[in-house]
């Protein structure tokens, strides 16, 4: 049953008439419906807006200290200035300091009732503990009832389609790299796909090709390889015996998931006083910085491979009760399907940004922000479909408005619809997450 070659989806549907009506019942139900997208949008609003402001309150300062005021108080005002101008300039004058304007895209449903069904109408779908480690190999080994129940495919048919033209153009990349399911097999190939919400398939297959060339550039597969050994503890990735000091933090979890199923991941960087912080992060170079992050997307890469075949598992022990059922009673076990297709599971991130604390002489750091806008770029890049949702959390107002710019300037607009900032003591992240799955 390898049908497409090494990490194939199930193939094993009754008959390609019925797998192309499922591929546009399942299209239809599941996926967004195609608009033109826009491009990236260009960081260039961003900063302009920052070197007006900086502009503007640096004439200030100097203009007080000129007229005799005390410097210290000044500076104050200057920096009042500086803030006031990087909120009104982008109102007063979009045509040159506004953002491009979003274009919203409908995101994919909830799991279909049958899929719900199997988890007793779970929206959150914690998968049993502990999770399954994974294969040594990207092959899908099928079980006989399987055979005999002809079970659709996880994947639609245009995303199998994906997959073999992957498999067929980059047959010699992925012949010569270690099997990580999690890294080169089906489920993050079609994250590639996924990301982009025109779902353009030579698009997405060029993607792939530079995603497996920039993994043999940057010899990403060793940080991979420490994943089961360092993956868990954060103070023995890329300088995290420092970097951990700085950060609070609940990487990939298995036990806590929002209410469209992401896993809850946590992070507080900011319960330190800024002096302390800079203290300890100015030793670190924006690469440096940006090697801590990229370790965590590897180790987040493979949770979250582990929770998809976890949750497959659960799926397919249900349909089997149902197979056994059907076969008892002397049924077809195959018609109607058990299942639709495009059942696969694709497991992602609801990220949780605590920003208690954080004032602006914290974020204020030469190589913070730099890391902050590459490593943005690199999860956009090769690591993309990965976080569903961002929440920041305990933001005070100015800096909601700093981070709200500075990530739609990087950001494309279907991911930037993603991010909810959420001001100082707000209880809204509770319609998104229960309190029972708030670590």
């Amino acid at each position: 049953g390898k049908g497409l070659g090494a990490g194939a989806p199930l193939l094993n549907c009754s008959a390609e008439s019925r797998r192309h009506a499922a591929d546009g019942d399942s299209r239809r139900r599941r996926t967004p419906q195609r608009r033109k997208s826009i491009g990236q949008p260009s960081f260039m609003p961003f900063l302009l807006t920052v070197a007006a402001s900086s502009v503007i309150g640096y004439a200030v300062a100097r203009g007080l200290i000129s007229c005799g005021a005390w410097p210290p108080r000044a500076i104050g005002w200057g920096v009042i200035a500086f803030l006031l101008m990087y909120n009104l300039l982008p109102s007063y004058l979009p045509f040159l300091f506004a953002p491009p304007k979003e274009r919203h895209y409908e995101e994919p449903m909830s799991p279909s009732r049958k899929l719900l069904a199997c988890w007793g109408g779970s929206l959150e779908r914690v998968p049993p503990r502990p999770i399954p480690e994974l294969p040594e190999s990207l092959d899908d080994v099928e079980e006989p009832w399987m055979v005999e129940a002809k079970l659709p495919s996880r994947w639609s048919n245009s995303e199998r389609r994906f997959l073999k033209r992957c498999r067929e153009t980059y047959a010699d990349q992925f012949a010569a790299v270690t099997p990580y399911a999690d890294v080169y097999g089906d489920r993050r190939l079609l994250r590639v796909l996924r990301m982009d919400p025109d779902r353009d398939e030579d698009l997405a297959v060029k993607k792939v090709g530079e995603y497996l060339a920039w993994r043999r550039d940057t010899n990403a597969d060793d940080l991979r390889a420490k994943v089961p050994s360092d993956g868990p503890d954060p103070s023995k990735w890329p300088h995290g015996d420092v970097m951990y000091q700085c950060l609070r933090l609940i990487q990939c979890s298995d036990k806590y998931f929002d209410r469209e199923g992401h896993a809850v991941t946590v992070y507080q960087a900011f319960h330190w006083p800024a002096s302390y912080l800079r203290a300890h992060l100015r030793q670190f170079s924006t690469a440096e910085l940006v090697a801590f992050s990229q370790m965590g997307a590897e180790y987040n890469g493979s949770q979250m491979e582990r929770i998809s075949r976890a949750r497959e598992a659960v799926i397919l022990s249900s349909v089997k009760k149902k197979f056994d059922e059907r076969k008892r009673l002397g049924q077809d076990v195959s018609d109607p399907p058990l299942l639709d297709e495009g059942w696969g599971e694709i497991t992602r991130l609801c990220a949780i940004t605590d920003m208690k604390g954080c004032t602006f002489g914290s974020v204020m750091m030469p190589t913070l922000i730099p890391a902050v806008v590459q490593a943005v770029q690199m999860f956009l890049n090769y690591y993309p479909f990965i976080v569903g949702k961002l929440h920041i959390v305990n933001c005070q107002p100015t800096i909601a408005a700093i981070f709200r710019r500075a990530l739609t300037s990087v950001v494309p607009a279907h991911v930037a619809r993603q991010i909810t900032i959420h001001a100082l003591e707000s209880r809204e992240i509770l319609r998104s997450v229960a309190a029972d799955h708030l670590p």
